[in-house]
């Protein structure tokens, strides 16, 4: 797993340098839920958000773009607030793997605790292949987390997938909900 997403589990979690998420009985593995997580049916997007995503994919073209989702969970529904676009810091092949650059990912839970929102998600692209999460995706998944996949990147119509781990350690699909960016903003608390 990025030490960026190592880090965001243990900030998630309000785990200090002097716990061990890894050592029995010191506290939760990077796969347990940041909090007592409902079962996710789906994702709201505005059409703008979705275009945002899409942007990104095709302006980091031939690597994966990654970034961050902020909004509110209501009954089974994450709803998207905020796509909060980040660097992509990963060493080795970025055509095949990302890792959300750290001061983004802190930013981004700073402004998820002013403005009262959780980041409960992360979306990167896959430049050339499926919508779905790569074996690598499924590994470093963490429960309760979003997983939104961009892709095919220079097709016509690139798509958008959200998935999230299942409690067999399975990623499974959720749908996504498109709407007008007014329906997001004034509709997001009644989801």
């Amino acid at each position: 797993m990025g030490v960026a997403r190592v880090a965001a589990a243990r900030v998630a979690r309000g785990l200090t340098s002097r716990d061990d998420p890894k050592a029995p009985g010191h506290g939760p593995t990077p796969r347990d839920p940041v909090k007592t997580v409902q079962t996710l049916t789906s994702l709201h997007l505005s059409h703008h958000q979705r275009a945002q995503l899409i942007e990104h994919a095709l302006a980091a073209y031939p690597f994966e773009c990654c970034g961050l989702l902020l909004g509110r969970v209501r009954r089974g529904a994450a709803v998207v607030e905020r796509v909060i676009p980040a660097a992509n810091i990963a060493e080795g092949d970025r055509c095949k793997r990302f890792q959300v650059d750290w001061r983004t990912l802190l930013d981004a839970y700073r402004l998820a605790r002013v403005e009262a929102l959780e980041v409960f998600g992360s979306y990167h692209s896959h430049p050339e292949g499926p919508v779905r999460p790569s074996v690598l995706d499924e590994r470093e998944a963490l429960s309760g987390h979003v997983c939104v996949i961009v892709g095919p990147v220079l097709q016509a119509e690139p798509q958008c997938g959200a998935w999230v781990l299942s409690p067999m350690g399975t990623m499974t699909g959720i749908d996504v909900i498109l709407s007008g960016d007014s329906e997001i903003a004034t509709d997001a608390d009644h989801v």
